[in-house]
């Protein structure tokens, strides 16, 4: 997979409803084998999940491996919910 660099994400909005979901980030969600993330910026983006189970929710990158991010801003809203299912 090739670097991501000079990308910005202005005033965008994830919702993630549902139970066991992963990997959100107003840049990228889980950049699978890129090797860095260079000169990009997120704002104003706007982030909610909701569910039980739900994990690797970030500002910029929801999930990282071996990966180097440099000279990047992130001005995110984040809202994590978890809701509660109860057995009958």
């Amino acid at each position: 997979m090739s670097s991501v660099k000079n990308c910005r994400a202005v005033d965008g909005s994830i919702t993630a409803e549902g139970n066991a979901t992963w990997g959100f980030g107003a840049l990228c969600g889980a950049p699978w084998g890129a090797p860095e993330i260079t000169d990009c910026e997120a704002v104003g983006t706007k982030i909610t999940v909701s569910g039980e189970g739900n994990r690797l929710v970030g500002g910029l990158v929801g999930f990282v491996h071996r990966l180097l991010i440099r000279m990047c801003d992130g001005f995110v809203n984040m809202r994590i919910v978890k809701v509660r299912i109860r057995e009958k």
